[in-house]
């Protein structure tokens, strides 16, 4: 009788335990007893709190999704429309309504939609990032037992996709901790623990919350993996107990009140124009970010699980052993859920054209459970994988440190400047990551392996997302141009029930959002066809000709004030020059307007 290293694995995680490893005997029972009780659920909340905090209040709205989504916020409170979403004037059909709900709450519980201060609509995102890292251990102790899943949860709240998706005010994060809620119940469900109806219910539930947050998405990865795992293992009987009306009618309830609302309301243009103008081009790719090929997300993975990538080698050797397994066989009953989870739904992400990184996130929690099983089990991998894990998981860490070397030339300063502070970050984050991987491989305690990686990770979100970024005035012109807007008495919010602002050639949402929501965006003769004396404005210089004459043919003219806003763009990679000033009268003279070329 062969070995099966998978077998003796599963029995001893069943009993609470682990299999004997590199590690030492109390380094097991180290990680039993944090694996045991509430103090697991405290331990994982922490850290992802920690990873989740830089830049939550110190970085202004980003371009273009989290600013769209939270000026849709702001006018739903402005409104009090809890049904319909707009920018400004423009419906905004393509995400439902769920976030918003949550946004609107957070800001009226923390803040005041005239504050415009981003962090309470990041809040349900930071809520969001926790819930998933505690959903991964929580569906993971009924998969791998509970000291795999709390190494692989903690691994996984301190990677850099879930921690910098819960600091933006989006979907993403509570997405993935909808879908992690709903995969453990129905993880439980196809393991044999009692079908009650709490459990069914939770299934359904689930299902119909991520619905509401981010359409279909939880829906079909659950369907992806329930039809996965049917053909693999050739048996549905297990689904029978989810053939329950009381679902369905809990189902129902969640999600129809407001999907019937909206259809009335927009006479059914929110969903064909969801459809057919947010998910077909993504498919089909007529859609942003097209063009990327096949194994983007793979490629991408060590880097944005970081520092998951420590059990991530042994975890997809585990992931394969099943693939070879009996396909019925209970001992890989777990690890077939696992793969079932993840394979279909990234296969599926990776055909389709538009590529963004955060779309493979919700598989994130399975990959995470398996790396922690991985490092339970990780004397039984080869010499050549543990190579590959040291590799791996170095590349990782080299990401990470990249990022922060490049954020670091984005600082004022010049040419040279940025090179001595992108060369100095990255010296010594690659002393760091060096000295960080010879620890993590030679030493023999598990927890400080996992705790110097955790560490690592956190500490390089704090440098790039605290320290770097909120100090690139050179790309984050919104927040520049609002703050000279200030200096000048020129903000609209200075003057609330005053002329709008109006902005001519820049169109980014986060300006809208810092200024106020009748902001006038637009081009040049168009601009100057609505000015009016006394109007606050800031001219982007390539439009500064075209405003200029159309001024002039209205005997008006624009007077600079101040010094212009300069930088890169980075939403479209465009050099723009914002000047701040106001539009004057010019009757009978001939007025020059000074033009600032990016």
């Amino acid at each position: 009788m062969t070995y099966n290293p998978m077998r003796r694995f599963q029995k001893r995680c069943n009993q609470g335990y682990t299999l004997p490893t590199m590690f030492n005997v109390s380094t097991q029972d180290l990680i039993a007893r944090l694996a045991a009780g509430p103090r697991a659920y405290a331990i994982i909340a922490v850290v992802a709190l920690l990873a989740c905090l830089p830049g939550f209040f110190s970085l202004p709205p980003l371009d273009r999704d989290e600013s769209r989504y939270a000026q849709a916020s702001v006018q739903m409170l402005e409104s009090g429309d809890l049904v319909r979403l707009y920018v400004q004037k423009d419906p905004r059909y393509k995400k439902p309504i769920g976030v918003h709900w949550l946004q609107a709450a957070s800001v009226s519980l923390t803040s005041d939609p005239a504050a415009r201060a981003i962090w309470p609509y990041r809040l349900p995102s930071m809520l969001g990032a926790i819930l998933a890292a505690l959903a991964t251990f929580w569906g993971g102790c009924a998969l791998v037992g509970r000291p795999a899943a709390f190494v692989g949860a903690t691994l996984f709240a301190a990677s850099l996709m879930l921690s910098t998706e819960g600091m933006i005010a989006k979907t993403d994060a509570l997405l993935c901790a909808i879908t992690a809620l709903a995969m453990g119940a129905l993880a439980r469900l196809k393991l044999g623990q009692t079908p009650t109806l709490p459990l069914v219910l939770a299934v359904w539930g689930f299902a119909a919350v991520g619905a509401l947050i981010k359409g279909p998405v939880t829906p079909l990865l659950m369907a992806l993996t329930m039809v996965t795992l049917c053909a693999w293992e050739r048996r549905i009987e297990w689904l029978r107990p989810l053939f329950d009306w009381r679902g369905f009618a809990l189902a129902g309830a969640i999600v129809a009140p407001w999907g019937v609302a909206i259809l009335i309301a927009t006479k059914g243009a929110f969903f064909t124009e969801s459809f057919f103008g947010d998910v077909a081009p993504k498919l089909t790719g007529d859609g942003e970010h097209k063009g990327l090929p096949f194994g983007t997300h793979t490629l991408l993975a060590p880097a944005l699980l970081f520092p998951v990538t420590l059990g991530l080698v042994p975890g997809l050797i585990i992931l394969a052993r099943a693939l070879r397994a009996p396909r019925a066989g209970p001992v890989y009953a777990p690890i077939r859920f696992l793969v079932a989870w993840a394979a279909p739904f990234w296969v599926l992400m990776e055909i389709v054209s538009t590529k963004l990184p955060h779309y493979t996130l919700p598989t994130y929690p399975a990959l995470a459970l398996a790396a922690g099983a991985g490092l339970m089990a990780w004397p039984n991998i080869g010499r050549l994988a543990r190579v590959g894990q040291v590799i791996l998981f170095a590349f990782g860490g080299a990401f990470l440190i990249g990022l922060c070397a490049y954020g670091a030339t984005l600082l004022p300063g010049d040419a040279n400047a940025d090179s001595r502070r992108a060369f100095q970050t990255g010296l010594f984050g690659a002393i760091a990551l060096i000295a960080l991987t010879i620890f993590v491989f030679t030493t023999q305690r598990l927890e400080r392996a996992a705790l110097m990686a955790i560490v690592f990770a956190i500490a390089l979100h704090w440098q790039l997302r605290e320290r770097i970024l909120p100090e690139a005035r050179t790309v984050l012109i919104s927040r520049e141009a609002s703050l000279a807007l200030a200096r000048h008495d020129l903000h609209p919010r200075a003057r609330e029930g005053g002329e709008a602002l109006l902005v001519v050639g820049y169109r980014e949402p986060s300006l809208v959002f810092m200024t106020r929501t009748d902001t006038l965006l637009r081009q040049g003769v168009d601009a100057a066809a609505i000015a009016r004396p006394g109007q606050a404005v800031l001219l982007e210089g390539r439009e500064g000709a075209l405003f200029s004459a159309g001024l002039a043919a209205r005997e008006l003219a624009f007077r600079p004030i101040g010094s212009p806003v300069t930088g890169t763009n980075y939403s479209n990679g465009d050099e723009v020059a914002l000047q701040p000033g106001r539009i004057i009268e010019a009757k009978g003279a001939r007025v020059r307007t000074q033009l600032f070329l990016p």
